[in-house]
């Protein structure tokens, strides 16, 4: 049994010196690794103000070789010359590839342009192209005034044109029917239909081609709009207005696609302004015909402007349909380049 207590002591003292050893290197590790730690934390914080400071400088740097004017003084002189010439490079740079730019999105179009009119022969393509590429560099604008544009922004002038005849022709109905105080809730409900078209129609990805929707919207539209003419009582009105008025946003949307499609995308900003400018003019001038059409005729005769003008409307936007058509195949938008 003696045997047996030594060695259990034995194995006792062993395991307490190997256990106070491996305390003393934990303790050691420890120590270096706070002290690695500390020495990046240090370092990370020595190069933040590094950065900082140089950040700092080339502010003053940018400031002082901005504002200075006349010749620098001789101990910074040649590194002013040298930021200028810098610059100088940078800007050319930079009109180099707003050039490239403008030569590629310019082939580009011409290729998908030619593409729709259904062009094959690739000796015409690269003709047309290296036309384009040409024009482009010299800084020529091809025209934008296709035949879809055309009906679009005429059609446009006609949709402010009727639809505010619509307005004031309403309000002349009413009077006449001494229910004026209801003309707001009329308008109202023309409103709140335009609102759940546009949250319908938003909502659904569409697979029907682009130009099938905007000619169906506006031809529910101005057609629904005509039938105000035959209309005896204002509640029949708000009903007609109510079943349209799902189109009226529609309408609009589609428009605004379609000149995604018309107009090169480098110029659709100059497309929508010339859209949304003949929709001005054209409330303008609608509401100045049927005033006198309503002075003379009454509401009846202010219907019968608005009728005119919605079915002119309709009819010319089917002077573009070729090239509506043939632009809005694909349901999905055309890709602006910025």
């Amino acid at each position: 049994m003696a045997f047996f207590d030594n060695f259990s002591k034995k194995v006792q003292d062993v395991a307490f010196v190997a256990t106070e050893k491996a305390q003393q290197v934990a303790a050691v590790a420890g120590e270096k690794a706070n002290a690695v730690a500390d020495k990046a934390k240090t370092e990370y914080e020595m190069a933040s103000e590094r950065r900082s400071m140089d950040k700092n400088y080339r502010a003053i740097g940018e400031w002082y070789v901005s504002t200075l004017e006349g010749d620098a003084p001789e101990a910074v002189a040649d590194i002013v010359a040298a930021i200028k010439a810098s610059q100088e490079k940078l800007a050319a740079y930079e009109a180099a590839k707003a050039e490239a730019l403008k030569a590629e999105t310019a082939a580009e179009e011409t290729r998908r342009r030619l593409e729709r009119e259904g062009v094959t022969d690739e000796a015409t393509i690269n003709a047309a192209i290296k036309q384009a590429v040409a024009d482009a560099r010299s800084g020529k604008k091809a025209s934008i005034w296709g035949p879809g544009l055309i009906a679009v922004c005429v059609t446009w002038f006609g949709l402010g044109a009727f639809q505010s005849a619509t307005g004031i022709s309403i309000i002349a109905f009413a009077t006449e029917a001494n229910m004026k105080q209801y003309t707001g809730f009329v308008f109202a409900c023309f409103s709140f239909s335009s609102l759940m078209g546009a949250l319908v129609y938003g909502a659904k990805n569409w697979s029907i081609a682009l130009w099938k929707r905007f000619y169906f919207c506006l031809a529910v539209v101005n057609i629904g709009i005509s039938t105000f003419l035959f209309a005896k009582h204002l509640w029949v009105i708000m009903i007609i207005y109510l079943f349209i008025g799902v189109c009226q946003a529609p309408t609009w949307v589609n428009g605004n696609q379609l000149m995604l499609h018309l107009v090169p995308p480098t110029r659709f900003t100059e497309g929508m302004a010339w859209m949304g400018a003949m929709n001005s003019i054209g409330g303008s001038v609608g509401s100045a015909i049927a005033g006198q059409f309503i002075d003379r005729m009454g509401s009846h005769g202010g219907f019968i402007v608005v009728t005119a003008l919605a079915l002119t409307s309709l009819a010319i936007a089917l002077f573009g349909f070729k090239q509506i058509k043939d632009s809005t195949e694909q349901p999905m938008l055309t890709t602006v380049s910025v």
